[in-house]
């Protein structure tokens, strides 16, 4: 998987661009250039993805295929515990 890839999937299907966009803190034209694969993020912004949820083993090319699914498997089941009331 390459960081286009990767970005794609952080930001999911139920989030805009412009909402990703916003929550790292960039213009919603540098996700579109990210997920293209025209552009890569800047150490900075690569920093505020791992704080949004990508795997810092991904950035450093050791994310075996059962951690992403791990690590799939979490984000998922945290946005459906997000979404249930107290």
């Amino acid at each position: 998987m390459d960081i286009s890839t990767a970005i794609k999937n952080l930001r999911g299907p139920g989030r805009t661009q412009e909402t990703f966009a916003r929550d790292v803190g960039v213009a919603r034209q540098q996700v579109v250039l990210w997920e293209a694969g025209k552009s890569e993020p800047s150490i900075v912004n690569l920093q505020r993805l791992v704080g949004l949820g990508l795997s810092p083993k991904f950035l450093l090319g050791t994310l075996e295929a059962t951690d992403l699914a791990r690590n799939e498997h979490a984000n998922n089941k945290a946005k459906a515990g997000a979404g249930v009331a107290a």
